[in-house]
């Protein structure tokens, strides 16, 4: 039975405002002249007991106005309204990662919504209003406001009494999004890599999909995410039919294939068995997210120009395309740079010395990249053209060519030959080239007189000065491209411009990678997903499995 007191409850009384004045000057003065502190245990103990519970607090009203106006706007993004409903269904009601939600949970759900918005006086506000407190929150940690746009700012405060209580903050497109927690922490290369293992709030729109973020320098890895995905995906999976019939369900059908392959790589017939597996399933689901993320990093940073990468993460705010398509498609494809890699290159270096571990992390990692048969259709692009790479690797008995995978992700310092990853660079970049002068030449106005590209670009910069003193250049230029694009998108003969250098792209993509493998005639996404659902099926429908 579902009871009241499941209600997610934090913060109901005011937060603790008891900071001796002394030991606030001291902690305040260090993070302003960036000069050393000294604390004993206690004083770090009572600052990190006031931060959490101080931010807790504010990002808690934060996430239930996005929530607000997601339902009074109806403007939920490419996510979706039932899986940002779920997502904060789950986080209001404290429901585990183990425990799928109800009828009663939805119920209970609306109620805690209606309690809440009271509480925090939001039941009142209009879109509009809620619009303006999401568009000018700022965070107010011991006697310092610091704006959103700024938030690695908070952990740069944070760092000063613990190591142990961190945020992650940042845009997902248009929206704003956001993760505080407590965890653990280690350097890849030069990544900070922070894992949460318990999240004490995130905005509304932290889907468990969003298993691992990147921000700069630094990565976040969601342990909640990651186990809600073991339960939900993976121990459910065992309640669902193994096949269905190829030619009418092919979407349905091989998603159950490759998780049966996956699960048969854990020795795991039964749930029980699975359960049993967790804690290294967890870690090598941990594994590919993290590399995933670190492959942007080699991608925007190392083999884009990095210009052009804050370009085509921009677009999103058009909306999801080929360009974004492609940023997660190479992320998963990056070649090794120094200590660093992409998902696939790292299983391929993980082969040599773990070829069992390696084979059993392409099939979980196949898995996960293939949404045909979720409604998640703005995925769609990206998973046909990974999910087709990817098969073109698969041998009989499920074997995995890693040797000539690795080889085909070489990049122009690693190898003379025109490799895959190397095409797909030059392609991308070619096409935000592209992208780039669309923008150039497009109308742009301030007041209603007309100015060009870089004034326009001027006028932005200089009406966020306080934000960018504190951005990194690739940051700067992200934030300029999304107001930029934002702005040249109001001309109908510019966005036509830009739909029409998203088609083409697309199109080069796809013709890149029928002529690299021989495979004709390939035109479309949908020629790719025809692809998979009958020729590819026979590798991704191992036999082992389907005899």
């Amino acid at each position: 039975m579902i009871t009241d007191s499941v209600i997610f409850t934090i913060e109901s009384a005011p937060v603790s405002t008891n900071i001796e004045p002394a030991l606030l000057e001291r902690v305040c003065s260090a993070f302003t002249h960036k000069t050393p502190l000294i604390l004993n245990d206690d004083e770090k103990t009572e600052l990190c007991r006031y931060a959490s519970d101080t931010l807790s607090s504010q990002l808690l009203r934060l996430a239930l106005i996005q929530y607000r106006y997601f339902c009074l706007t109806q403007e939920w993004g490419e996510i979706g309204e039932p899986q940002i409903q779920m997502s904060f269904l789950r986080q209001l009601l404290s429901l585990s990662p183990d425990t799928p939600p109800s009828s009663d949970h939805l119920s209970l759900f609306n109620q805690s919504l209606l309690m809440l918005y009271q509480k925090f006086s939001i039941d009142a506000l209009s879109a509009e209003d809620l619009k303006h407190k999401i568009d000018t929150f700022c965070f107010t940690l011991l006697n310092i406001d610091i704006p959103f746009q700024l938030s690695h700012k908070v952990n740069e405060l944070l760092s000063l009494f613990t190591d142990t209580l961190f945020l992650q903050a940042g845009f997902y497109g248009t929206q704003i999004e956001f993760i505080l927690g407590t965890g653990t922490h280690r350097m890849i290369g030069d990544y900070h890599v922070r894992y949460f293992h318990t999240e004490l709030i995130k905005s509304a729109n932290t889907i468990p999909a969003m298993a691992a973020v990147i921000g700069n320098k630094e990565i976040f890895v969601r342990s909640d995410a990651l186990e809600t995905i073991f339960y939900m995906k993976w121990i459910s999976s065992f309640n669902t039919p193994p096949y269905l019939q190829l030619d009418l369900y092919p979407e349905m059908t091989i998603s159950a294939a490759i998780k049966d392959q996956t699960r048969h790589l854990y020795h795991a017939k039964t749930s029980a068995l699975l359960a049993q597996a967790k804690t290294v399933f967890l870690s090598d689901l941990a594994d590919n997210v993290t590399h995933h993320e670190i492959g942007h990093g080699i991608i925007q940073h190392h083999q884009l120009s990095p210009y052009l990468s804050a370009l085509g993460e921009a677009s999103r705010v058009f909306k999801e395309n080929i360009f974004t398509s492609l940023l997660e498609v190479l992320a998963d494809l990056a070649p090794a740079h120094q200590a660093l890699t992409g998902t696939l290159t790292y299983l391929c270096q993980e082969s040599k010395t773990d070829l069992t571990r390696a084979t059993r992390m392409f099939w979980m990692y196949l898995s996960d990249v293939w949404f045909f048969d979720t409604d998640d259709q703005f995925m769609y692009e990206y998973s046909a053209i990974l999910v087709f790479i990817m098969s073109q690797y698969i041998r009989a008995e499920s074997y995995i060519d890693f040797d000539q995978l690795n080889q085909d992700l070489l990049s122009t310092d690693q190898s003379d030959s025109n490799t895959l990853i190397q095409r797909l660079i030059q392609l991308t970049n070619e096409g935000l080239e592209q992208l780039l002068l669309i923008l150039k030449n497009a109308p742009y106005s301030i007041q209603t007189q007309p100015v060009d590209f870089e004034q326009f670009k001027q006028h932005i910069k200089a009406n966020n000065e306080e934000t960018f003193s504190s951005l990194s250049k690739y940051e700067k230029d992200s934030f300029l491209f999304s107001e930029v694009i934002k702005a040249a998108t109001h001309s109908s003969k510019t966005a036509q411009r830009l739909e029409h250098l998203i088609l083409d792209t697309q199109s080069k993509t796809i013709q890149c990678l029928s002529d690299y493998y021989n495979i004709r005639p390939l035109q479309t996404i949908s020629d790719i997903q025809s692809y998979l659902y009958t020729t590819a099926a026979s590798v991704l429908i191992p036999s082992n499995l389907s005899q």
